[in-house]
């Protein structure tokens, strides 16, 4: 599903990085003044992470602190105590990651998905009905459903994880992908090679390799070949960043979710039939949710920040 990004400061400006395979990529800043607050009004201008989830959507904002907008399922998100480095968001729950190492998950709980395994964790991403996180060891620790396999993560040094839908990838320090849990299209047999960035849904998953290629496994989603900087894998779509900050999507359109707007991505996330991503200035663009005019599925508000 989806994962957020990580928020570093330097001095007054706030950068956005995406740390994968143990290299950190510096993509974009946004510059407020120092020791300004920013408010739920300007949540659009300066945000540093985003992410999408079943029917909400949550930002870090510049300050650190986090807002959601939309529904979790069961009422509406509440917005989390204190500052923030990534925000996960699953189907109908929410994982934050602070500074220390320390996870807050929040929100549906029948599978134990919001129920996180004493530890310090660097990275952290919620799918379906479980949770997965790497821990300072670069071990991976799983809790939730596991009704398919797909907390059963294996040993080894991990840099990122990717909770799906009933299964699970883990991207090893040296590049490699090993998937576990539910296979019913292939979803859990990555390719070989070496990778720097993984993304998982329903029944695909991705990553970019360090070629900066788009490999997809399990459903083909269909995205025009090219260069890419990031894969953000929804319940059902995909939507990939390229080199130039365009975004691409495939795979189903029922809602506008692979339609995304004309403008200069610096980072992306996708969730059920929607997406969300942060321009060069820092603003947070939705896209997806059908008619925002109706009260058709799937408009609940998170396409609509705050």
């Amino acid at each position: 599903m989806s994962r957020g990004g990580f928020v570093f400061r330097r001095g007054a400006a706030t950068w956005l990085m995406v740390m994968t395979a143990g290299l950190i990529a510096w993509v974009g800043c946004v510059d407020p003044a120092p020791d300004e607050v920013v408010g739920d009004d300007d949540i659009h201008e300066v945000t540093s992470a985003v992410t999408a989830g079943g029917k909400h959507s949550c930002a870090i904002r510049a300050n650190g602190t986090g807002i959601c907008w939309g529904t979790i399922g069961y009422g509406n998100p509440t917005d989390p105590e204190g500052t923030f480095v990534q925000v996960s968001a699953g189907t109908y729950h929410t994982c934050w990651l602070d500074g220390d190492g320390q996870l807050d998950c929040v929100g549906d709980n029948d599978r134990g998905q919001t129920d996180v395994l004493a530890g310090s964790y660097t990275f952290v991403d919620a799918g379906n009905e479980h949770t997965c996180a790497v821990d300072t060891a670069g071990a991976i620790q799983c809790w939730g459903s596991n009704a398919h396999g797909q907390l059963d993560a294996p040993e080894g040094a991990f840099v990122e994880v990717a909770a799906g839908w009933e299964h699970t990838c883990g991207l090893h320090e040296d590049g490699a992908i090993e998937c576990w849990g539910g296979n019913t299209l292939g979803q859990a047999e990555p390719p070989g090679g070496a990778f720097v960035q993984i993304s998982a849904g329903a029944n695909v998953s991705c990553g970019i390799d360090t070629e900066a290629r788009l490999e997809c496994w399990g459903t083909y989603p269909g995205l025009e070949m090219g260069f890419f900087e990031q894969v953000s894998v929804g319940t059902i779509h995909v939507c990939a960043l390229k080199d130039d900050g365009r975004v691409v999507c495939g795979a189903t359109n029922a809602y506008g979710e692979s339609s995304p707007p004309d403008s200069t991505f610096i980072h992306i996330d996708t969730g059920d039939h929607h997406g969300c991503g942060l321009d060069e200035d820092g603003t947070i663009l939705c896209w997806g949710c059908g008619n925002l005019e109706s009260d058709d599925y799937p408009n609940f508000g998170q396409c609509e920040p705050v």
